[in-house]
């Protein structure tokens, strides 16, 4: 028989395993090519730590006849808007408001009232190859000019090893020019379409036909599938369409087959199939629309056992897994360091109270707030290193975000940072989000000012993108978040509520604790961007320099969407608006059920997206829990039937648990 399971690319877009390189479609259905591309050579070494002696970066002092000149090297210049931005410097403290800049492009000078903010660059200036920016201070002023150095850009990103120096500094107003030993951050932005992009679609179950919701799937034979694709490809343009099967509902390599074109004739097993969709321009100003995707099966679906009539499902859960398209790093629970550090600090007796695995958090996150009063680092900047900051006992917003989450992770707790930035209202601050499986989602800790939020109806703890999505309707309402519509004063949230140090209901901020000012800790929450890795012991690179004193490095992901101004987003290439790159999931077992070989036996397969997945575990009939394979044959007896499944880190935490409860009669 023939059937077909046809997917909207918007909703793959949200509920697929990830998207590269493409965005909704703003002026209708679909997907497009992302139309964001950033050119920069400083990125990787960006360090804002001018007032750090240990880690500042070299500067230049634009003056007199002191200027600077950076080349940006462009494949192609043909952009709808173009933007430049220039970060990492300080004005003169004598210099009267107003721009202390002058700037031109290819010759042509640059209007510009604030540096700080991107400078509208016309379209038509640009070249193919190389463009020059000159950079000089205005009239008598004096601007100090950081740049990154070669050393720390390698550090990072030791690709850009054959990259040809590309900043310069002249002495005698551009008439002799010496190269710099690193990268001014001067960036380009372009609003033109990326070359290539992909989507890569949910898990499809092959084997299920339209309609049907039962959870316990008959055994199909698939023999073929074929994918088909609906949308617009402009001139210059294409779109092309990969599959790939397995015999898992939740993809892994050992079960799936590779990618492949055209129709496919399938492995034995295989009932689940996945679509990738890949989307190509050879001219940046044009893009293809991805409207949906049609997947055609030809199976055998045999009628079910007689067997199988004397079964009834009685009830089930079985937890859904949310894919990131962020390439996130994990460190390894095994980690010697993550062990000695869980030894030397007592950390089982710091959480040894909590009842939930909340109260354990907060615990932590309670002693670690406790460690030392927040200083921000002057003569040296700690290395990403939980025991170096906890014997140095200093540190401010960031050292404090380090070592909750390499404290949390030493008890098997996956956690990553993020920090958020309000350029209007509150300036930066780093915290961290920790993988809850007790509320299954990422939950948000502020080990600095000893906090997290919770939404005041159900007392769940809030994650960053809902911290962010209820200050915008707070702040803004429905209204873009721009200096013009910011409201005077932070109002309060009635959908934002805080628990600060270990109370377990909200509460004001404790009176003797200065840290904690009258402010809304919540509007920080405008610009979110996150590091895309936690596993520091491992690897000491790629890390961002001095962070929390600059945010120019350009290896965050940074979030955007309709309501948060792209003009504060634009020396970053690396955005999503898609809420599963925030809000993935973790250590969740999924399963698929279908009827058995043989009678009263039920095939059962698990997946997972668990880091340091130990194993999975199954209980039957209130038994006890015990390691399985992903794959298994689970026989019922007459009556009630229960199977609950679970996996377990390397770390020795437990997953939320999935189960199937089934009724057989006699």
């Amino acid at each position: 028989m023939h059937h077909t399971i046809r997917l909207s690319a918007e909703a793959a877009y949200e509920d697929g395993q990830g998207a590269w390189g493409v965005q909704r479609n703003p002026s209708g259905a679909g997907l497009v090519l992302h139309d964001a591309v950033l050119v920069e050579d400083d990125g990787p070494g960006a360090n804002g730590g001018i007032g750090v002696t240990q880690n500042a970066p070299p500067t230049v002092v634009l003056a007199g006849a002191v200027c600077v000149r950076k080349l940006l090297h462009l494949e192609e210049a043909r952009a709808v808007h173009a933007w430049l931005t220039i970060r990492s410097y300080a004005r003169s403290k004598e210099a009267p408001p107003g721009s202390d800049l002058t700037i031109s492009l290819n010759g042509v000078p640059l209007p510009c009232d604030n540096e700080a903010d991107p400078v509208s660059v016309p379209p038509g200036l640009l070249r193919a190859g190389f463009n020059e920016v000159l950079i000089r201070a205005r009239d008598d002023r004096s601007v100090t000019m950081a740049f990154a150095p070669r050393s720390d850009i390698l550090q990072n990103a030791p690709e850009r090893k054959d990259r040809d120096g590309r900043s310069f500094c002249s002495r005698d107003n551009g008439i002799t020019w010496e190269s710099v030993d690193g990268e001014f951050n001067v960036r380009l932005h372009l609003q033109q379409y990326r070359p290539e992009g992909s989507i890569v679609s949910p898990v499809l179950d092959a084997g299920r036909l339209a309609g049907d919701h039962s959870i316990l799937s008959r055994q199909a034979a698939i023999r073929g599938f074929r994918a088909d694709w609906e949308g617009d490809v402009p001139d210059g343009t294409r779109i092309d369409l990969a599959v790939r099967s397995g015999a898992s509902p939740v993809y892994d390599a050992l079960s799936w087959s590779a990618w492949r074109k055209g129709d496919q004739a399938v492995p034995a097993g295989h009932r689940f199939v996945q679509w990738r969709a890949t989307l190509a321009t050879a001219d940046r100003l044009a893009t293809p629309v991805l409207r949906t995707v049609s997947v055609g099966v030809e199976m055998d679906l045999p009628e079910r056992p007689r067997w199988t009539e004397k079964i009834q499902v009685l009830g089930f859960h079985n937890e859904e897994i949310r894919h990131t398209s962020i390439p996130f790093a994990f460190e390894d629970y095994r980690h010697p360091r993550l062990r000695a550090l869980r030894r030397k600090y007592r950390l089982d007796d710091v959480v040894r109270d909590g009842a939930s695995e909340l109260e354990k958090l907060v615990l932590l996150r309670n002693w670690v707030a406790g460690q030392w009063k927040w200083t921000p680092p002057t003569a040296w900047y700690p290395s990403w290193d939980a025991d170096e900051i906890l014997e140095l006992k200093s540190g401010f917003c960031v050292q404090f975000a380090i070592v909750f989450m390499q404290c949390a992770l030493s008890l098997g707790f996956p956690a990553r940072i993020v920090f958020g930035i309000h350029p209007r209202v509150t300036g930066g601050h780093e915290v961290c989000e920790v993988w809850s499986n007790q509320f299954r989602k990422w939950i948000f800790m502020d080990a600095a000012d000893n906090f997290h939020h919770v939404d005041p109806a159900t007392g769940t703890p809030l994650d960053m993108l809902e911290v962010h999505e209820r200050m915008l309707q707070t702040c803004y309402a429905d209204r873009p978040a721009v200096p013009e519509t910011r409201p005077q004063e932070i109002p309060d949230s009635p959908a934002i509520a805080t628990c600060y140090r270990t109370d377990a209901e909200p509460s004001p901020p404790p009176a003797d604790d200065p840290r904690v000012e009258r402010r809304r800790p919540w509007a920080y929450w405008l610009l979110m961007r996150m590091i895309p890795r936690n596993n520091f012991y491992a690897e000491a690179s790629p890390t961002p320099k001095s962070q929390g004193f600059g945010w120019e490095w350009t290896g965050y992901w940074a979030w955007e969407d309709r309501q948060t101004p792209r003009d504060w987003q634009r020396h970053f290439k690396n955005l999503t608006s898609r809420k599963a790159d925030w809000q993935w999931t973790l250590n969740q077992a999924h399963f698929a059920a279908a009827d058995g070989d043989t009678p009263r036996r039920i095939a059962v397969r698990m997946g997972t997206v668990t880091p340091g997945l130990e194993c999975f575990l199954v209980r039957i009939n209130r038994k006890e829990w015990t390691p399985s394979e992903a794959a298994f044959s689970w026989a019922l007896h007459p009556g009630e039937n229960l199977l609950e499944m679970r996996v377990r880190n390397q770390a020795g935490v437990l997953g939320p648990v999935s189960f199937l409860k089934v009724l057989v009669e006699a």
